[in-house]
This record gives structure tokens, C-alpha cells and sequence, in this order.
């Protein structure tokens, strides 16, 4: 394992030495090692930064090799014993074991439409353009929502394999069918989505407006169903969930479109 000195990046570089990155697909972090895995966008490798090494002034980086490129958009952490990354090259879901060794993979797409059946292209295009996901701590299911539409789709890790369970649709989605691009200027959906092991957390957008502000979290069960809400009177950009200290966490901007960091009780 390798140490790297804390520094301030130059953003005008793009990363180009060791523990450096150009493109990230996604950031998992790992408490029971204390670590952030993240993948790397067009590379065989996920990098791994230690914790622990912060308090010398340093960040351990480790790398571990995978035996596909993961050109995907995502990295997930499920539980402690799988990773997925979302849309691949072929795949749009690819189930890792703990050593990032591919065990099963999955093209499922729900209808864009609940009334048609849409290309595979147009899907591909819709759901990869506008997804959010998030997992379940425990590592059984994950979910995937658009922020077009607000399309809900919750997947089950069974014995090493990825199920679809089933398809919430909140909103009725605006895309160009030809491209399967959403139409953002008249779609309701959604801003932003996390997860834990009893509840999904969704930002909904409940006005074509995208530049309305966002006042209200909407609490889901693990099928979908509405639980509670809250109205926290603040433009919502980001939220964080812990529901062990029964704290939630918000990135809001104020009139000025300033950004701020709130807390709340759940």
C-alpha cells in the first residue's frame, strides 16, 4: 500500500499520476476498514484510500484490478460481500463478489411507459441519462430512480443474482422517443435518492418548473410505498441519512443561491 501526501489539486489537471483520477464512477465507503473505495472511469483498477492514515497527514491508496474495464456510472457497496457497477458497456448491471470478481449481471429496463413497450435503445438512453441509486446498507436490495419521471426500479441480491422486484411510477415521464432523451423543461421527477436498511429517501420534483425550489423529503417503504414527509422550508439540493443517530442531512441553497449544510431530526 502506497502513502500519498494530502495537497491541494490543481483542478486544471486532470490526474495523471498514481492515486490520481481522471473520470470517477462511483464512491462506496467501506466503515468496518474504515476506507473509500472509488472506481475510475475506463480503467480496470478501484482505488482504494485508508482512513485511518488521515491523522498522519497521509492517505494510504491501495488499488485492486478487475477482470472487466468498469465504464460504468456507478459503483455500488452491497453488505460485505458484493459490489455492482451500473451500465457497463454491455451490461447495466454487473454484480461483483468482494474481490471484484464478476458472479452475474443483468439488462433488466422497466417500460419508460407503463402503457408501451419502449426500444431497448430508447431505454438504454432514458434510464442511463437520468438514474440515481442508491443500496440498502444490509447489501439484499438496491434501487434505481430517474430524476425524469421518477421511476422507481428496487432490486433484490439473491444467492449471488440480481432480481427485479418491481417498478414504482410516481410521474408520467416526457422523452423524446426516437432518442429516448428526457424532456427536462416538462417533466416532474426527482432531485435526489438514498437509502437504509428501513427506509428509501426521495427528493421529489413536483413541478415541470426545474428551478422551483424543493422544500420536502418523501420517506418510502422497501416496495415503494409513501411512509411520511418532511417539509424543511429549505431549497433541497442533497440529502445524507443516518438513521442509527436519527439525524438527516441536507445541502440547501439559500435566495442568494448560497450552499449551506443543515441537520435534522428524523
Amino acid at each position: 500500500m502506497k502513502k500519498y501526501s494530502m495537497h491541494t489539486i490543481n483542478t486544471q489537471v486532470r490526474g495523471r499520476g498514481e492515486g490520481e483520477l481522471i473520470h470517477i464512477t462511483g464512491i462506496s465507503i467501506d466503515e468496518k476498514t474504515n476506507s473509500v473505495m472509488v472506481g475510475s472511469f475506463n480503467r480496470d483498477e478501484v482505488f482504494v484510500f485508508s482512513l485511518d492514515s488521515l491523522e498522519y497527514g497521509e492517505v494510504a491508496v491501495s488499488t485492486q484490478k478487475m477482470k472487466q474495464i468498469m465504464s460504468g456510472r456507478n459503483l455500488l457497496k452491497l453488505g460485505e460481500k458484493h459490489y455492482c457497477s451500473v451500465y457497463n458497456s454491455c451490461y447495466r448491471f454487473l454484480l461483483y463478489d468482494k474481490n471484484f470478481n464478476i458472479i452475474d449481471s443483468s439488462n433488466f429496463y422497466s417500460p419508460i411507459s407503463g402503457s408501451m413497450v419502449n426500444s431497448r435503445r430508447a431505454s438504454e438512453l432514458y434510464y442511463s441519462y437520468c438514474s440515481n441509486c442508491s443500496s440498502k446498507p444490509d447489501g439484499t436490495k438496491f434501487v434505481n430512480l430517474t430524476l425524469s419521471g421518477a421511476i422507481l426500479e428496487i432490486f433484490e441480491i439473491r444467492n449471488n443474482k440480481i432480481k427485479h422486484l418491481r417498478t414504482k411510477y410516481y410521474y408520467q415521464p416526457m422523452y423524446d422517443e426516437e432518442s429516448g432523451l428526457p424532456r427536462w423543461d416538462e417533466t416532474m421527477g426527482a432531485a435526489g435518492i438514498t437509502a437504509t436498511n428501513k427506509y428509501i429517501y426521495v427528493v421529489f420534483i413536483d413541478t415541470p418548473n426545474r428551478e422551483a425550489p424543493i422544500y420536502k423529503i418523501s420517506v418510502l417503504d422497501w416496495e415503494g410505498n409513501p411512509i411520511k414527509q418532511y417539509d424543511l422550508g429549505v431549497d433541497l439540493m442533497r440529502i445524507g441519512i443516518d438513521e442509527e443517530f436519527g439525524k438527516g442531512y441536507v445541502v440547501f441553497r439559500d435566495d442568494n443561491y448560497e450552499y449551506h449544510l443543515g441537520v435534522f431530526n428524523l
